[in-house]
């Protein structure tokens, strides 16, 4: 179990060109869905605000390098 863990994880660094965000590398398991539904976030809505804290963090980062 263990040992096919490392494969995978070996295989996924080599394979990595370097293409991805970090964003679009993230899929949110049914567990992370369950708990925004739990707390009163729906799919649009976190989405949403997500985008929004992307917009900010954007906004923050050309502030410090610019």
């Amino acid at each position: 179990m263990i040992g096919g863990f490392l494969a995978r994880l070996v295989h996924r660094l080599r394979s990595d060109d370097g293409t991805e965000s970090d964003d679009t590398r993230f899929v949110p398991s049914p567990l992370d869905a369950s708990v925004r539904d739990g707390h009163g976030g729906g799919g649009a809505e976190v989405e949403r605000e997500l985008d929004e804290i992307r917009d900010e963090a954007e906004r923050l980062a050309g502030r410090r390098d610019g």
